[in-house]
């Protein structure tokens, strides 16, 4: 049984992508990081190449995340 926590970042600006890479860096066996979202996809896109052990999927929009 899988026993990480659940995340998901809602912006992909300074904040969120330090937040990612501190996650991905030091908890990726801890946490799953399941979405990401920003409305600039070219953010997303720059936090999902930040990151090495976590895979977030792109939430479509908000709506997913709640």
């Amino acid at each position: 049984m899988d026993k990480r926590i659940k995340l998901s970042i809602i912006g992909c600006g300074a904040i969120g992508t330090e937040t990612g890479k501190f996650l991905d860096r030091r908890f990726s066996k801890k946490v799953s990081l399941k979405y990401i979202f920003d409305i600039d996809p070219k953010k997303e896109g720059n936090l999902k190449n930040c990151l090495k052990n976590l895979k977030p999927r792109r939430a479509e929009s908000l709506s997913v995340l709640f």
